[in-house]
């Protein structure tokens, strides 16, 4: 839910959630800028529906380019959905490209 469609949720102070504030970047930067509150918290979000790692990972030099010169400290990647969906595999086993790379720290 990464533009909040259909997400509502109550908070303990009586507060409603929904739409943009329910999605989870939202929620990333919150819980980041409680974490780190005398940081600068900056969250992009990039997400396209449907796109799997075997896209993302064609089109990852294009997108790094196009942040420019920004500093980036975390890049979170979540294309297990849209991979299995692909590959029609929902158990252990993937065919995903990134679950076969070897990532450098």
């Amino acid at each position: 839910m990464t533009a909040g469609a259909g997400c509502e949720q109550s908070l303990p102070d009586g507060t409603t959630l929904s739409g943009f504030e329910c999605a989870w970047p939202a929620r990333l930067r919150k819980i980041l800028k409680n974490a780190f509150p005398s940081s600068e918290i900056n969250l992009i979000n990039l997400a396209h529906g449907g796109t799997t790692s075997s896209v993302l990972l064609g089109g990852s030099g294009l997108l790094f380019r196009s942040l420019g010169d920004l500093r980036i400290d975390i890049v979170i990647l979540d294309t297990l959905v849209n991979d299995a969906a692909e590959s029609k595999v929902w158990g252990p086993a993937s065919t995903s490209p990134l679950s076969k790379k070897k990532l450098s720290p």
